[in-house]
């Protein structure tokens, strides 16, 4: 797979994944807040990262409780941005937690309403995130939700 990068801006992307998620989070009446700088640009595979951030936002509609509210937020970091996708839902324990971008490793997880999770689009996103020079990584707590962040180059001009 090639990765053809290209400047992107960071807020119009996630803003378009959210519409994308939008009938998933309202059937759960979840309410995805965006905390996003207007000026950051990113350079990175248009593709891999909309599927990225989709990926992630998946995640946390179904590991969210019912009425939960999930945060994304970005913040520079050098000569990178990162991303986060915050959820309040149910957390991963600690065993599972060093699993989840292991292809080598199952994890047996289900959502909040029971929803089926694979683990296979951990491991996509880590690979795509890799793939444009950045890296992911998770926080989580059970019972007190996760917090999944990746980086991307910092486009440093402005468009």
């Amino acid at each position: 797979m090639v990765t053809n990068p290209e400047k992107l801006h960071l807020q119009t992307v996630i803003d378009k994944k959210i519409a994308n998620c939008k009938s998933a989070a309202e059937n759960k009446n979840i309410e995805i807040k965006s905390t996003v700088n207007e000026n950051f640009y990113v350079k990175a595979d248009e593709m891999m990262l909309k599927t990225v951030l989709l990926n992630l936002l998946s995640n946390a509609i179904k590991f969210s409780n019912q009425d939960g509210i999930i945060e994304i937020g970005a913040k520079i970091k050098d000569k990178h941005v990162e991303v986060s996708i915050k959820d309040f839902g149910e957390g991963i324990n600690e065993t599972d937690l060093n699993k989840l971008f292991s292809i080598d490793s199952s994890v047996n997880l289900r959502g909040t309403n029971k929803e089926e999770v694979s683990g296979l689009g951990l491991i996509l996103c880590k690979e795509f995130t890799e793939r444009n020079g950045g890296n992911i990584f998770v926080k989580s707590a059970k019972d007190k939700g996760s917090t999944f962040s990746f980086t991307v180059k910092r486009e440093l001009e402005m468009i």
